[in-house]
Formats: C-alpha cells, structure tokens, sequence
C-alpha cells in the first residue's frame, strides 16, 4: 500500500473516473481497490474488506471538497 498526497484537482479527476473517499482515523483518504464494485465515488457509507484496497491516498488540508470538511 502506497501514501501519497493529493491536491484538489487530482480529486476531483479521480471522482470523475470513479473511486471513492473514507475516513481513516479522522483522515479523508481517497481508496483505490482491488475490485471494480468497489469503485463508486457515490457510495461512502460501505466499509469494504482490506484486501482489495490497493492504495490510501490522503488529501492533503484546507484542500477537502466542502462536503467532507
């Protein structure tokens, strides 16, 4: 698993071609998965299996979409 820090256009080009943002220990991180079902920006609520995420990536603050501060 890879940490790499994102700014806000690289989120917004990554929600356009799918995936989805999780809260990890207060952390917003974007999660790349194994599993293409898993790939749905819309859907946050699900807690999915750490075995098919294959990178974390946090984004990096003030830069958080308004929705998620």
């Amino acid at each position: 698993m890879r940490n790499k820090w994102m700014t806000r256009e690289k989120f917004e080009k990554f929600c356009n071609s799918g995936g989805c943002w999780i809260a990890i220990e207060g952390m917003v991180a974007l999660v790349f998965y194994s599993d293409e079902k898993y790939m749905s920006y819309d859907d946050r609520s699900k807690a999915y299996p750490a075995e098919s995420i294959l990178a974390v990536m946090p984004l990096l603050a003030p830069e958080y979409p308004e929705e998620i501060k």
